[in-house]
């Protein structure tokens, strides 16, 4: 009975792994507006930092050529979300008239008699505790029930704590393209409020989740909140985006502090592809923290990435077999996204990697990702495959497997979380899907799991196909 409990637990988290979490229209929520919006014209605002192009001229760190130049031809884009909060009055005011007033708000980039014009980068916000909650807009806007997250407690909310990511990897848009490198938080007191004011006004939320780009970017100011959270006797349940580099000492603050699990970028079994993504942590960083998350009770959502820099079938292996040693509560493989305006993106389109630079077919009609990359050692078809086979193969694992069934049984939180994906995901049809081996047919739309864990809450799965 053990083993067929396990069994059904490991088929609904293959399937949950293939759940949609970034789509290209659903935007993460955040700390009263610190994410970046689409405009109208498919391109966005930022804050701050700038990059220059091969003649010295200056462009907008978050609107790449690449995006402008494939963006519906329109008059004139909107600026959202930061760029437009001191200039909203204006833009209500001018809006009708012919003139380019746009030309002076500054962290906006637009059309404008056909040609793509960036104007200079609106300085970053500094304080974000001046900022108000965005869980007021939750309260007053939302139904929290209606969105649901695999690895979070239902319901659960998404906050962000901090704004940068001082680390470089290669294919990570969120430094690269929205809050730079530079790390900005707000204060222990300012996050540890918003998560009382969560848990008196929102008392249905189990799970708080922090989406900033790196929580543990400053693991001095982790554990401040951490001991406030104690002090303040709250009783919260949250999780959070960190690095391999998280000590045991902070992991330990953590755990007392109510943190239930971490999403890891592990990213490769490989050293030789982990320097070339510049992800800047060793293999034994890796297995030092998923032995330290253990030790501090934690549970671990680990990320793998296939189709860097080097990457070979060899190396592919690798990365499974060092994820089986790593053994994570759960543990996801995927191609990697090269985003326009990355690194990794001009990776692939100097070396004409790229399967198409048409976006309408970069996602489905639905907004699922493709797969847009084959290098001379591996096709978009060899890394979505071989994701496939990964996931498979680690979730099947005996000793997995009856250890799925072993903390559904005993874990109250995590049996009525399991129960909760089962409900949401189809139940006992997982099976035939999850045990079925995938087709090699050209373009057949081929499950496999997200970019980053299941941000988005939305229900349904993941499709990822090959574009040719």
């Amino acid at each position: 009975m053990l083993i067929v409990i396990g069994y059904l637990i490991i088929v609904i988290d293959i399937w949950d792994l293939g759940i949609n979490t970034n789509k290209t229209n659903a935007g993460i929520s955040d700390n009263a507006g610190m994410n970046t919006n689409k405009t109208n014209a498919g391109m966005i605002d930022t804050e701050g930092g700038e990059q220059r192009t091969e003649d010295g001229s200056r462009r907008n760190r978050s609107a790449p050529e690449e995006w402008t130049s494939y963006s519906t031809p329109v008059r004139y884009s909107v600026p959202t979300g930061q760029a437009g909060r001191a200039e909203q009055g204006k833009l209500e005011d001018q809006s009708q008239g012919d003139e380019c007033w746009l030309e002076n708000i500054e962290g906006i980039s637009y059309r404008w008699n056909g040609e793509i014009l960036h104007n200079p980068d609106r300085e970053p916000i500094e304080d974000l505790d001046a900022l108000p909650f965005v869980s007021r807009v939750y309260k007053k806007y939302l139904n929290v029930k209606n969105y649901f997250f695999g690895g979070a407690q239902y319901p659960y909310v998404h906050l962000i704590s901090g704004r940068g990511c001082p680390n470089r990897c290669v294919w990570c848009s969120w430094p690269q393209l929205l809050h730079g490198r530079k790390f900005r938080a707000r204060s222990a007191e300012n996050v540890v409020a918003e998560m009382e004011y969560v848990s008196k006004e929102l008392p249905e939320v189990k799970d708080i989740g922090f989406e900033d780009d790196t929580f543990s970017a400053d693991q001095r100011r982790v554990i401040e909140i951490c001991e406030l959270i104690v002090k303040r006797n709250l009783k919260v349940s949250w999780y959070a985006n960190v690095r391999a580099t998280l000590r045991y000492e902070t992991m330990k603050a953590m755990k007392k502090a109510g943190c239930r699990f971490l999403i890891v970028g592990f990213e490769s079994g490989n050293q030789k592809i982990l320097n070339n993504i510049k992800k800047e942590i060793t293999l034994e960083h890796s297995i030092r923290f998923a032995e330290n998350a253990q030790r501090a009770g934690l549970l671990v959502h680990g990320c793998m990435v296939v189709g860097s820099p080097g990457e070979t079938r060899k190396t592919m292996e690798e990365t499974l077999t060092f994820a089986k040693r790593l053994n994570s509560d759960t543990m996801q493989f995927f191609p990697m996204m090269v985003y326009p305006g990355t690194d990794a993106y001009r990776w692939a389109e100097e070396n004409g990697y790229l399967t198409t630079k048409d976006f309408s077919k970069w996602v489905t009609a639905t907004g699922y990702h493709n797969c847009v990359v084959s290098t001379p050692e591996l096709s978009s078809k060899d890394l979505v495959n071989f994701c496939d086979g990964a996931r498979r193969e680690y979730c099947l694992r005996p000793r997995y497997v009856a250890y799925k069934a072993w903390q559904t049984l005993t874990s109250p939180s995590e049996r009525e979380r399991n129960v909760r994906q089962l409900k949401n995901f189809g139940g006992p049809s997982f099976l035939a899907a999850a045990f079925s081996r995938p087709s090699t047919t050209q373009n057949e739309e081929l499950v496999t799991d997200p970019p980053r864990y299941d941000h988005s809450g939305l229900r349904g799965r993941r499709r990822l196909t090959q574009t040719t």
